[in-house]
């Protein structure tokens, strides 16, 4: 049993460097995760690569329709516990 079981994680950023790896841990302990980037190859390639129950949200949370986008879709979820939100990009 995960300390996270039957948790639910957003975490933008989540397609690489250290919102991956938290995405990886959050799926590893067992929340379910939605990571947000704005390159569907590598959200794509994330999700092959943590496996599990992560899902991917394609967006940039610096222009406001994408942000209310994934806003509506996190209201759908009852139980989100976690809202992880990683500021800053790489180039």
């Amino acid at each position: 049993m995960g300390k996270l079981d039957g948790k639910i994680a957003i975490i933008t950023g989540g397609s690489e460097g250290m919102g991956r790896s938290t995405a990886r841990l959050f799926v590893e302990e067992g929340a379910t995760v939605v990571i947000t980037g704005r390159n569907q190859d590598t959200l794509d390639a994330a999700v092959r690569e943590i496996g599990g129950t992560v899902e991917a949200f394609r967006g940039d949370i610096s222009k406001l329709a994408d942000l209310n986008a994934l806003r509506v879709r996190s209201e759908r979820v009852t139980s989100v516990y976690f809202k992880v939100m990683r500021n800053g990009s790489t180039s």
